[in-house]
């Protein structure tokens, strides 16, 4: 190192002679070093000829030069050369040997090298196990029991579909797209993950031998006016003391495949409909022989439906909201994955879509804002302004024009301004993608979805499964997002429909009453 001395060129070589001129090792290699690393070497003579030799290549006896071998051992030999990077200094090259155990060694050692393995991974397994607690398997994997990122949610007996369990039965917390909401429902933990199913209380009322048969006469209106046609149908049967029956092919049964009860067999779906919501499904008119009367009625003339006794008694609304309730949980609970059909035979729509396309793994983790905005054709200020006698709620900055100082009113006090924001617009209004978008805060953090004037499955489960959802109290499909919020148990201050200002500060003037109360939004539901 630095000296130019033969004693010290030798001992950078590595060489078999010492300063005494005697040989301590034997031509070819040397097996002294514990690493087992074998280096072959050269007599020498002088330090002339170290300076100019290279380490010869195995197999050649001790020459380096290979041009004097026939083509084919060259290329062979010049195959077994090892690269120059693994010498200990410029121009020698280092072998390493490998340690290779004898043949009948090598199966005893590979086999104590699998019990090695799998005495670890059992060793592993245990610990975790004894650190982390039991874990319960179900149908989708690991059942957890954490809350969903943001907020703190309770469980309330009333966010429960059903508080009383029996010993037989497990209670899981229901998600949505991969979202943890408040609501629990009961499983059977015996049956297999593939078939399990909500443990439900049936939806029942007094009936006499009629049947109240929603036909394909066409639909209603948007999705927000066609779930509540279908709800207004619970109402009639109810009130008329009819049962309530669908054609397979009708405008009620698109407005429940659109959201929920995809299925592989025809015969399936219809049990699951009579079982869980308490409709039969018409496939053929020998099922109608048995009724003395049977009723129908259109989706339009369903949507204006109110009960007879709603003038008499203003608390009516109150009697009949535990139904749409049970309903709302039901259709949610079976929401879509794309996985099986709807009734015309094409691939149900997968209603998580949307949430996955823009959050992909992270969807259950990801806070996020969604903003619903809609303007009709200039329809809906009428109604706001009527809303707004009622209510006084504030028009012109607020849920009509969705203005940045609004949005930022509701979203600050909840620390949501940092987070993703999501508007769904029906692109009628532009001054509200416009001024949202110039706003120095929410723009960076605005995604748009414009242009749906009538929003699908996918898009009302992106804003029903939003952290905070804001919404035009004079849209029946906000109407729709805010009830389904509600009956899947979140809690309404994350909600924002009615919002007045006073004196530069906003509050909200009305809770989850006003998301059903007939009086206050002009429209039984």
């Amino acid at each position: 190192r630095g000296s130019s001395s033969s004693g010290d060129l030798l001992g950078l070589a590595g060489g078999g002679v010492d300063g005494s001129g005697h040989d301590d090792v034997e031509d070819g290699w040397d097996f002294e070093e514990v690493s087992l690393v074998s280096r072959p070497v050269s007599r020498v003579s002088s330090t002339s000829d170290l300076t100019t030799m290279t380490a010869p290549a195995r197999g050649l006896g001790g020459r380096g030069d290979l041009s004097s071998l026939p083509p084919t051992r060259r290329r062979r030999q010049q195959g077994r050369q090892p690269p120059p990077w693994r010498g200990r200094r410029w121009g020698e090259i280092e072998w390493r040997r490998p340690f290779r155990l004898p043949g009948r060694f090598r199966a005893l050692d590979q086999s104590h090298q699998t019990y090695r393995r799998a005495y670890n991974s059992c060793i592993v397994a245990t610990l975790f196990v004894l650190l982390v607690g039991p874990i319960t398997f179900g149908g989708h994997g690991v059942a957890t029991r954490r809350q969903p990122p943001g907020f703190n949610f309770k469980l309330h007996p009333a966010n429960t579909v059903n508080s009383y369990v029996k010993s037989d039965e497990e209670l899981r917390q229901f998600q949505l797209c991969g979202r943890y909401t408040p609501l629990t429902y009961r499983i059977d933990p015996h049956v297999p993950p593939a078939r399990q199913r909500p443990i439900l209380e049936p939806i029942t009322w007094p009936t006499a031998n009629r049947l109240l048969l929603l036909r394909n006469d066409g639909h209603f209106g948007h999705i927000g006016n066609q779930v509540n046609s279908l709800l207004h149908a619970y109402d009639y049967a109810m009130d008329h003391q009819m049962e309530l029956g669908i054609l397979f092919h009708s405008w009620a049964m698109d407005t429940i495949q659109t959201i929920a009860y995809e299925t592989d067999t025809y015969d399936r779906l219809g049990r699951d409909l009579y079982e869980d919501l308490n409709i039969i499904v018409i496939r053929n008119q020998t099922q109608l022989q048995g009724y003395t009367e049977v009723h129908s009625e259109s989706a339009k003339k369903l949507y204006f439906y109110s009960s007879s006794n709603y003038t008499n008694d203003r608390d009516m609304w109150t009697k009949k909201m535990p139904t749409h309730v049970s309903v709302l949980r039901r259709l949610f609970l079976r929401h879509n994955r794309g996985y099986g059909y709807v009734h015309n035979g094409l691939r149900a729509e997968d209603t998580c879509s949307s949430v996955h396309q823009y959050f992909k793994s992270k969807s259950g983790q990801m806070r996020y804002t969604v903003i619903h905005s809609e303007y009709q054709g200039g329809k809906i200020k009428p109604k706001l302004e009527l809303l707004s006698k009622k209510t006084m709620i504030t028009v012109e900055q607020g849920a009509m024009y969705m203005h940045p100082f609004y949005i930022r009113s509701i979203l600050k006090p909840v620390d949501m301004l940092e987070r993703p924001i999501i508007l769904i617009s029906d692109g009628q209004f532009p001054a509200v993608e416009r001024n949202l978008l110039a706003d120095p805060v929410i723009g960076p953090r605005l995604m748009i979805l414009s242009n749906r004037e009538s929003l699908g499955g996918s898009d009302v489960n992106l804003a029903v499964g939003a952290d905070v959802f804001i919404g035009n109290p004079a849209s029946v499909t906000s109407g729709l997002i805010a009830r389904a919020r509600h009956s899947l148990g979140i809690d309404y201050r994350y909600t924002y429909l009615f919002r007045r200002k006073v004196k530069k500060r906003w509050m909200t003037v009305c809770t989850d009453e006003c998301f059903w109360n007939p009086w206050v939004l002009g429209v039984w539901v």
